[in-house]
């Protein structure tokens, strides 16, 4: 979860983690249950898994380092310290102005009737403020009790088994103006076979650019993940002739769009006593503004830019 070149992603945090969920019910019920317990999402065993790892990268390299980047770039925590919910109150009664407590929809009479001047952002979320972990926790623990087939807040004994454990398979997608999480199924059950899909919808990261040219070189540094201004390791964007075909991979993730994207200027349109005439906008842009250029193209985002192996990432 280290960064979004492209507006639907895996790559190597959800890959692994897919392995993690996925490989046996016990070891899901085990990830439900601490989850349910409000342990810290960053110290699950699974953020320390060496399946993890990416040798040189500022957010991946070790433990460590992906503990910090969930604690304090997703979740806008201290690292290594307690951000506890009534902790979260009294800092949002100081930035608003209310008393710890204080609903939803008085709060928000509040912070709409004048311009607030010192709301912090959470982690790296470009122009947002609010409860991103614990959004995370409940998308996961949803997907979880949807893939065990048990309903909310239900208790599976220990060693009895679930009554199923449907494949779980996770996206993120960005940007957009807050954050939310969502999960879907398919199950059939006489076949007693389905899939669970879960979404995090979130604002766009702070110094991260989208891959504008999908069939060419994708961005090699990223301001925000790489606090020393150290590279990354060079992703690779390939045609879908140099991957893996449908038969021989058993897991694959395809981008399909034109070759280049590219902001233009914005047109105006002045309306006359005579007719309507067109001219370009001077000053400000009045809204944003892309064109899509060259063939359509299919090509195989890499993993370290969100995309997936074609044999996968093992939880190790």
């Amino acid at each position: 979860m280290v960064g979004m070149p492209h507006y639907l992603e895996k790559g190597v945090w959800f890959s692994v983690l897919e392995d993690y969920v996925n490989a046996s019910p016990q070891r899901a019920v085990s990830f439900l249950d601490s989850l349910r317990l409000s342990n810290p999402v960053e110290k699950d065993v699974y953020v320390s898994n060496a399946g993890l790892d990416v040798p040189g990268h500022p957010t991946l390299a070790n433990a460590d380092l992906r503990q910090r980047h969930l604690r304090e770039d997703w979740f806008g925590g201290v690292y290594n310290g307690q951000f506890l919910q009534p902790t979260r109150q009294r800092n949002e009664a100081a930035m608003f102005g209310v008393a710890p407590g204080t609903p939803a929809a008085e709060v928000a009479d509040v912070v709409t009737a004048e311009p607030l001047t010192n709301v912090r952002r959470t982690g790296f979320w470009q122009g947002y403020y609010g409860n991103v972990e614990e959004v995370f926790r409940q998308t996961l623990i949803r997907g979880l009790e949807v893939s065990l087939g048990i309903a909310h807040g239900a208790v599976i004994a220990p060693g009895e088994l679930p009554p199923r454990h449907l494949p779980i398979e996770f996206f993120w997608t960005c940007p957009q103006s807050w954050f939310e999480g969502w999960v879907s199924w398919r199950w059939n059950p006489i076949a007693r076979n389905g899939q669970v899909n879960v979404v995090f919808a979130t604002p766009a990261p702070v110094g991260l650019t989208v891959v504008s040219n999908p069939g060419g070189p994708a961005v090699t540094t990223n301001p925000m993940n790489s606090r020393a201004g150290a590279p990354l390791i060079p992703p690779l964007e390939t045609g879908i002739e140099a991957g893996a075909s449908v038969d021989e991979a058993p897991k694959g993730m395809w981008l399909i769009s034109q070759e280049l994207h590219t902001p233009v200027h914005v047109l105006s349109t002045i309306n006359t006593t005579s007719a309507a005439t067109t001219a370009w906008a001077t000053g400000a842009v009045l809204a944003p503004f892309h064109v899509s250029l060259g063939n359509v193209i299919c090509t195989v985002p890499s993993e370290i830019n969100g995309g997936v192996a074609p044999s996968g990432r093992m939880y190790q």
